[in-house]
């Protein structure tokens, strides 16, 4: 049952994000696209904050997920890295330490789940789309579990401005 509601959630959380971009209808604006993406997924978040909890709160104790939950779990990433990968991203060298081995997995991952192609995906486009994807979610669970409480004034305004420079920050290098 519990694999149910997790693929459920899944699915919702994943259409939602995905029905978003599908609506902006200038389909080479992509920085609309991932704003439109990312705002659907903070929506989602807020109006299904017990749903949420379950796919990215507290593990529950014991359960291991099945592989049949990957797919639907992905659907975002897959969404966002899609949009990235539009981008036509050919990034200099990594300025620090390089993404290569640690984002092997994520990389291959992507490509099975019908992302963008390994060839297609350098490590360091995977390891800064993983950054932002990681950013995303923790700035809506900081925002869900109250962590923001006394920082910041209008969630959904700071929302907007980090979902924003992430686009910058993981393009920038691209458009230079």
């Amino acid at each position: 049952m519990l694999t149910a509601l997790l693929i459920e959630a899944y699915d919702e959380l994943g259409q939602a994000a995905e029905d978003a971009d599908d609506a902006v209808s200038d389909r080479t604006d992509l920085a609309a696209r991932w704003l439109a993406t990312c705002r659907a997924t903070r929506a989602w978040a807020v109006t299904h904050p017990h749903d949420y909890a379950l796919l990215y709160g507290s593990p529950v104790t014991g359960y291991a997920a099945p592989q049949d939950t990957v797919a639907p779990a992905t659907r975002v990433i897959i969404r966002l890295a899609t949009i990235v990968m539009a981008a036509d991203p050919h990034p200099g060298p990594p300025v620090d330490l390089p993404f290569d081995a640690a984002v092997r997995g994520a990389a291959e991952a992507l490509a099975e789940l019908g992302g963008p192609s390994r060839d297609d995906a350098p490590a360091e486009t995977v390891g800064r789309t993983l950054m932002a994807w990681s950013t995303i979610f923790g700035t809506i669970s900081f925002e869900l579990w109250g962590h923001l409480v006394g920082s910041v004034d209008d969630h959904e305004a700071f929302f907007d401005a980090v979902a924003h420079r992430l686009w910058t920050d993981i393009t920038t290098s691209w458009q230079a």
